[in-house]
């Protein structure tokens, strides 16, 4: 027992010592720790400089775009909504042919939204877009792609026949109005 507490007492003493040695900063102590190439840059100031580099990598970056890049970004969001949307019209065209007439609109937007919802959810995610804001940016593209994708029709039929068919063109095409916005069986001109 008494060897374990002179043990203690003299590590003790040796530790107050080391403490005295580089207080003093004489020879043979460590009082800075260099590190870097060829031992330039003082520990403490590298390991500082590492931690404020690695916090703020993230907020930089948004600081850079300013609201024209935010505004920007909601508008790439949009554009990815209404994609979906032609995405989605078109897999429900080649998996069910054309639409007939007599099919329940409501239900057939109902379908389409959900798809393009999830297609656009994938397209946000693969992009790396997660802000609310951009989320906002692709429900206005969806709404948009659903609504307004039958103008896009009387524009450019030629495009539309064939990406999908010239039959489906012509059904589209005598069913809306050009410069409508349409939503189910519900129509706004405009």
């Amino acid at each position: 027992m008494q060897a374990a507490a002179s043990r203690s007492k003299n590590g003790h003493d040796a530790f107050k010592a080391r403490l005295a040695r580089i207080d003093a900063r004489g020879a043979n102590t460590i009082g800075k720790v260099y590190v870097g190439e060829g031992g330039s840059v003082p520990r403490a100031k590298a390991e500082a400089a590492l931690r404020h580099s690695v916090s703020d990598r993230g907020r930089k970056s948004v600081r850079k775009v300013g609201f024209l890049g935010r505004i920007g970004g909601m508008l790439i969001c949009a554009f990815l909504g209404g994609l979906a949307v032609l995405m989605v019209r078109f897999a429900l065209f080649k998996l069910l042919g054309p639409v007939s007439p007599l099919a329940d609109p409501m239900r057939l937007a109902g379908y389409e939204a959900g798809g393009a919802a999830g297609i656009a959810l994938l397209l946000m995610i693969i992009a790396g877009t997660f802000k609310l804001r951009h989320w906002i940016g692709a429900l206005a593209g969806l709404a948009a792609g659903l609504t307004l994708m039958h103008n896009a029709v009387h524009l450019y039929p030629d495009h539309f026949a064939v990406l999908f068919s010239p039959e489906w063109v012509a059904a589209i095409t005598d069913t809306s109005i050009p410069r409508s916005a349409v939503f189910a069986d519900r129509m706004l001109l405009f």
